[in-house]
C-alpha cells in the first residue's frame, strides 16, 4: 500500500476478508466494458486519492479500461462509490439500477442479452454471466412462469454484499428487458461463497 493513503472504511474491511487483500483471486475477472459504463456515469472526483494505487488507476479515462480488471479490483471501485457519494443503501441500488440499464444497452450487450421472454434469458444466466465475469458462476432454476431461484457461486468472501445487492438490480433489468413487468429480485441469503437471489415478475 502507498504511504498516505487512507482507504475508505468498507474498502478497508472487504479486503481485510480476503486471502491476500487486494491480490486475492487472480483468476477472478470482470469485463472492462461494464465497468467503464460505471465510471462514466458516476461521481467519481477525489475518489483516487482514497483507494490503492492500482485500484485508483482505473479511474482515468474510462475507453482506456483493460478487456479484464481483476473482479476484488472492480468490487473496492463499487465499494468506495457507495460510501464516497451516496447517502444510503437505497440511493446507491438506485444508481446501480439505473448504471445497469445502461450497461444492457451497449451494442455488445444488446446483443448478448437480447431475447423476446425473462424465461429465454434465464436460462443462459449461467452463459451471460460468463461473458462478464470469470472465476464465478450462476445457476438458475425457473420455478414457475413467472419466478426463478438464482445462485450465484464465488470464492470466499470475494462478493461483499453491497456488490451482491447492487447485482440484483442487474439481474432484474435483464429481465426487464426481456419483457418482465413488475420485476421484483432481491436477495435473499448470503455467506462466505454464494448468493441466493429470488425473481418474481408479470
Amino acid at each position: 500500500m502507498a504511504r498516505g493513503v487512507v482507504m475508505l472504511a468498507t474498502v478497508e474491511r472487504y479486503l481485510a476478508s480476503l486471502p491476500g487483500g487486494l491480490s486475492a483471486y487472480p483468476a477472478c475477472v470482470h469485463k472492462g466494458e461494464p465497468l467503464a459504463v460505471w465510471l462514466r456515469r458516476s461521481p467519481t472526483a477525489k475518489l483516487a486519492a482514497q483507494l490503492p494505487p492500482a485500484v485508483a488507476s482505473l479511474l482515468g479515462p474510462a475507453d482506456d479500461l483493460p478487456e479484464w480488471v481483476p473482479e476484488v479490483h472492480a468490487n473496492v471501485v463499487y465499494l468506495a462509490l457507495r460510501e464516497a457519494f451516496f447517502p444510503s443503501d437505497e440511493a446507491f441500488l438506485q444508481h446501480a439500477r439505473a448504471t445497469n440499464r445502461a450497461v444492457l444497452q451497449t451494442p455488445t450487450n444488446r446483443v448478448l442479452f437480447w431475447v423476446a421472454a425473462p424465461r429465454a434469458i434465464l436460462r443462459a444466466a449461467g452463459l451471460r454471466w460468463g461473458a462478464l465475469h470469470r472465476g464465478s458462476t450462476v445457476d438458475v432454476r425457473i420455478t414457475s412462469d413467472v419466478s426463478a431461484r438464482v445462485v450465484l457461486r464465488y470464492p470466499r468472501n470475494l462478493f461483499p454484499e453491497t456488490v451482491l445487492r447492487g447485482t440484483a438490480t442487474g439481474f432484474a433489468v435483464a429481465i426487464e428487458n426481456a419483457g418482465g413487468r413488475d420485476v421484483q429480485l432481491v436477495l435473499k441469503s448470503t455467506d462466505e461463497e454464494s448468493a441466493l437471489f429470488e425473481g418474481r415478475w408479470k
